[in-house]
């Protein structure tokens, strides 16, 4: 079927995409036709009855990955679904920040916490082939995923999901200085803040929310990256705009130097801007 033809079909459903609010209501109907349109296809009936189906999830502002069963990250597809955190392409600025500091040989330990799908941990061992890399999740839904992801994207033998609680040291006592790069795209979100619903009603809200200021997680990611950073290993947070004065604050407390905050709109999009923090440990 021609695109136009496809828009004419289904003409209902995409102008109720459209009053949905969505951000991308044309992307989002495309990426969609794609589950179920090649170029000279004819849709059977339970086709038509599908995409109906996904078109109105998404209306109702169910995310797009959960809809798809995938979200592309980078080089990447990587296996979503309802109950784990879909990977934002905001976080592929903490990759592109990660190249000017390794070397691509480079056979660095690096802990990706926070890990969900394990997008940026996999993501980081694909940059560097020779690194081992520890995707450290503690939500059991968004562990199945990880693991899912690590044994179709990478070496198992590199890439290791760990079903840890990072606020809780007693695992990482014995890693002291073992770790050249922590990563954390924490959840960061203030509890009492209003999300579009894609995020505030249909996301786990343990990979979203994060106490009263959104910066419980923030904190635990520091905590544990000053212990088990060897001196002048790097650590880098994910967070919001607002919450740079903050976010400077605990890199300081934790007596982290070197530090920068760095936001960039080649990977900002419209639900908001890409924003990290990073750090060296003395």
């Amino acid at each position: 079927m021609k695109q136009a033809q496809i828009e004419q079909t289904f003409q209902h459903e995409l102008q109720s995409l459209i009053a949905s609010g969505v951000w991308d209501p044309y992307g989002d109907f495309q990426a969609i036709a794609k589950k179920y349109i090649s170029s000279d296809e004819v849709l059977s009936e339970s086709d038509v009855a599908c995409f109906r189906s996904d078109l109105k999830e998404r209306a109702h502002r169910i995310p797009l990955g959960h809809i798809l069963g995938y979200s592309d990250f980078i080089d990447c597809r990587f296996v979503v679904g309802t109950g784990v955190f879909v990977p934002r392409q905001q976080s592929a600025m903490l990759l592109e920040w990660l190249k000017t500091q390794l070397h691509a040989e480079s056979e660095a330990v690096i802990y990706d916490l926070c890990s969900g799908t394990g997008a940026i941990g996999i993501s980081a061992w694909r940059q560097y082939r020779n690194a081992t890399v520890y995707c450290l999740e503690n939500d059991e839904t968004a562990y199945q995923y990880l693991c899912r992801n690590i044994h179709r994207l990478a070496d198992e033998g590199s890439v290791v999901a760990l079903k840890k609680d990072i606020t809780d040291l007693t695992f990482f006592l014995d890693k002291s200085q073992s770790v050249d790069v922590v990563i954390s795209n924490p959840p960061y979100v203030p509890e009492s803040e209003s999300l579009l619903p894609e995020w505030g009603k249909y996301h786990p809200e343990n990979a979203i929310y994060s106490g009263q200021d959104g910066s419980e997680i923030i904190d635990a990611s520091l905590r544990l990256a000053e212990i088990v950073l060897k001196p002048g290993g790097t650590v880098i947070v994910e967070h919001g705009e607002s919450q740079i004065p903050m976010v400077q604050d605990l890199f300081s407390r934790y007596q982290f130097e070197s530090v920068l905050t760095h936001t960039d709109p080649l990977f900002s999009d419209q639900t908001g801007p890409a924003v990290m923090t990073v750090g060296t440990k003395k």
